[in-house]
Formats: structure tokens, sequence, C-alpha cells
């Protein structure tokens, strides 16, 4: 693949020089721990950037290419989570870090929200007739890839497949379906990788997970007699916590020099959330444990590259999320009472094509676009994920700065369509009933930000 890095220099697999060796390996036992770290202390998910809350942005080369041809491409480490197999084509040990800033918007206008209690109604909620839930936030990786032969490799991924965060004023008229929602998956993900012949490589991660939700919501005092409103409104806060292992496995085949290709599997993965329920109503406080599962998508992705000229590389990618597993959100507390809210997810698809060009030996640009539907129904959308198809666009670009270094910089805009939330939600403690009835609207300008070394 055409980069900014030809010409700094190859690994070639097979060190003859005993110090050169040792100097790269503490290089790298240096360095990675250091990439982690930062990894760690910027990620902060934010509003979902790729279908409900999977998170695309693992990568800012990738990104700079709307994430075409993201699990062939193998001239950026951070085809490490997107195809691990691809690591053998990597020129030598790398290490990467990045971050992305978020700046999104999703705008939730009322269309004649209601509510009733017991067999009155329904009354208006009241409250703002608008929504704006989403505010800037941050996210970052680290990567960390290594030969231990000319055929087998391992690396060190550490990224946010996963995440959401929300927060909407307390008196909007969406309060009694959320309020404020954060979900952060953080996955560390050891690799490994072998080359079966010239051509042919094979590879898988096992990645661990550790998944950390809040959910809040308001609760309808139907004691008020002016009826439920946001000055007597409660508060249900649930959180809950879990570390869970799933896995990844990849194929990667290069057909001819000029050709890439490959094939990746990310397999489910199910958090068993434990933790707390806080309810406070009417003056009082009371606390109780709860737990609640979450179903994360198998993902399997298709992806090639094409090098139509000396300079120019063409990209492309076809993904598919099994998001069918996730089909409610059932929370059970400690006194075995239960909150069911239905969520019918469908299984989604993103098509994604690009490009990069190599406009000097150090300097490569790049763009792309993406687009992708939404697991979302109608029937079923919610203030929590507001989500609907969008069409990505994507511009980047990579500069070799001398002795192995090199700047990835990308900037990302998606715009979505508008679609209808129609959400039922059931308070049978307070004999109370709200339909949420409004339009969504969500776009997004990202930041990428990355660093990476070649040793």
């Amino acid at each position: 693949m055409t980069n900014g890095w030809r010409g700094l220099g190859h690994w070639s697999g097979t060190p003859t020089d005993i110090t050169y060796w040792v100097i790269e390996m503490t290089a790298i036992r240096g360095l990675l721990p250091a990439a982690l770290a930062l990894a760690v202390s910027t990620t902060l998910a934010g509003e979902a950037q790729g279908a409900a809350f999977h998170l695309y942005e693992r990568s800012v080369q990738a990104a700079g290419r709307a994430f075409a041809g993201a699990a062939a491409a193998t001239d950026d480490p951070g085809i490490l989570t997107y195809n691990p197999a691809g690591m053998t084509e990597l020129d030598g040990p790398r290490l990467a870090i990045g971050a992305f800033g978020v700046k999104p918007r999703g705008k939730l206008e009322d269309a004649g929200s209601n509510l009733s209690i017991g067999p009155f109604g329904p009354f208006p909620v009241g409250g703002n007739s608008q929504g704006q839930g989403f505010h800037t936030q941050a996210s970052g990786y680290a990567y960390g890839a290594l030969p231990l032969s000319d055929r087998l490799w391992v690396g060190m991924a550490v990224t946010v497949p996963f995440g959401l965060k929300s927060k909407y004023e307390s008196d909007y008229f969406g309060r009694y379906d959320s309020l404020a929602t954060s979900l952060v998956v953080m996955e560390f993900a050891p690799s490994v990788a072998y080359r079966l012949s010239e051509r042919i490589s094979i590879g898988g991660s096992l990645d661990i997970q550790r998944a950390d939700a809040k959910l809040s919501n308001a609760l309808p005092n139907p004691l008020d007699p002016n009826g439920p409103n946001p000055a007597s409104d409660g508060r249900l806060t649930v959180k809950g916590d879990d570390w869970s292992v799933g896995y990844q496995l990849g194929l990667h085949v290069r057909p001819t020099e000029l050709v890439e290709i490959g094939l990746a599997y990310r397999s489910g993965i199910t958090h068993g959330l434990e933790g707390s329920a806080l309810t406070e109503f009417a003056g009082t406080t009371s606390r109780m444990g709860a737990m609640a599962d979450l179903k994360l998508p198998d993902i399997i992705s298709l992806g090639a590259t094409i090098k139509a000229t000396d300079r120019l590389t063409l990209l492309a990618q076809v993904d598919h999320f099994r998001w069918s597993r996730f089909e409610e959100l059932h929370l059970v507390f400690e006194d075995a009472t239960e909150a069911v809210t239905t969520e019918d997810f469908r299984n989604s698809w993103s098509l994604s094509a690009g490009g990069d060009y190599a406009v000097t030996q150090a300097l490569t640009v790049r763009a792309g676009l993406l687009y992708e539907t939404t697991p979302t129904r109608d029937a079923h959308r919610s203030t929590l994920i507001p989500d609907t198809n969008r069409l990505w666009a994507g511009l980047g670009a990579s500069y070799a700065i001398g002795g192995g270094w090199a700047i990835d910089l990308s900037y990302m805009r998606f715009f979505s369509n508008s679609g209808p939330i129609n959400r039922d939600n059931e308070f049978a403690a307070l004999g109370t009933s709200v339909h949420t009835v409004a339009t969504t609207r969500t776009s997004s300008n990202v930041l990428g930000l990355g660093l990476g070394a070649r040793f």
C-alpha cells in the first residue's frame, strides 16, 4: 500500500545486528505502556458514531477514508482492531496512538407526547418541547505490533468498540424515557497472526472487555395536584459493570502485489451488568441491587484495497452487524421486580469506498464515503438511541516527520435522516403510562489526531 512512511527504512524480519534488535525491543516496551495509558485516559465514549452504539473510531488513518478497506489496509497498525490477520503485512514493529474529538448534535422535537394516570388522560407531559442531549466528547486508542519471526506476529490493541453518552435537560419532554446515558465498553485485545504463505495470513485476538453503564430517567408523580411535571418528578438511576471475553478471527489474502483482501469476524459478547438502582421520589431515597444483560452484535467485515497506480490506492468495505441480538433492555431488581423496555433491533450493514493518494514520499492524503443503515425500528426508536440511517464523509492526511515517526489527521462528518420516536413507558407502581412522540435528526463532526512510529 502507498503511504507517507515509505522510504524511511524497512524491517527485514531477520535482524543481524543484536544491538539494533535490543534497542528496538527496549523502545517498544517503553513506549507501549505510555501509549496504553494515553488511550485509557482519553477514552470517554461520546454519542455513538456508528449505528446504534457501535464506535468506528479506532484509527485516525481509517477515519480519513471513512473506514473503507479497514479490514484489508495494512499501512496502519489499526488493522489489529479491524482484522488481526493483516498484522503480518506491517513493515516492522509498529506503535500507534490517537485521539478523537467528537462534536455531536441530536435534535429532538416534541410531536404530542402525553401521559395517562390510571383511566384518566391523556395529558400533555409538559416541559421543554425540544431536547439536545449530546455534547463534545473525546475518545482514544493505542496499538503495538511486533514480529517474533518472519511468519509470526503478536500485538496488543486498546480500543472502545462500543459506547454512548447523552445528557438532556431535566425539564425536556422526553425525560420519562431517558435523561442521561453513559455506556463505555473498553477492549483490551492481545492478538496473534501467522503467515501461512507469501500471500495468505490468518490471525485472531482475545477480546477482553470492560463494560460500564449508567442510565437515568425521570419518574412521573401522579400525586401532584397539578399533574406530573418537571418540578415534582422523581428520578431512577441504574448503573452496572461487567468483565466479559469474546474473540475475533481474521483472514488476509494478497492475491497479487496490487490487491489486498481481508475478511474478519468479531464475536458477539453478552455482558451481565451488575450494580445498583437509586430511586429518588417524593422526598425519599432508596437503593437496591440491579442487573441487566447487554448483548453486543456479531460483526462480519469484508474489505479490499487495490493499488491503481504508484500513487493511488482505492479501498472498499462492507460490514454486517447482527444487532438482532439486542431485543430488549431487561432490568431485574433486588426485590424481584422487573422493568422491560422493547428495543427490537434488526440486523444492519454499512458500505464504504475511499482512496489514498501519495502526494510526495512523506505526504499522503485520503478521502472516503460510508453509508450505513440503522438497527432501530420506527415503532421502538427511543430518546436513548435516536438513531437513523446515515451518510459519512471523511478526509485525512499522514505526514512522515522523520526518524520513523508520522502524524495522522482526519476529519469526518455524518448526516442522518430524520426519524420518528414512538415510545411507550409504563410506570406500573405509579399507575402512570407515558407515550413519548417526537422527531429526531442527528449529525456530528469528528476530528482525529494520531501519532505512529516504525522501529
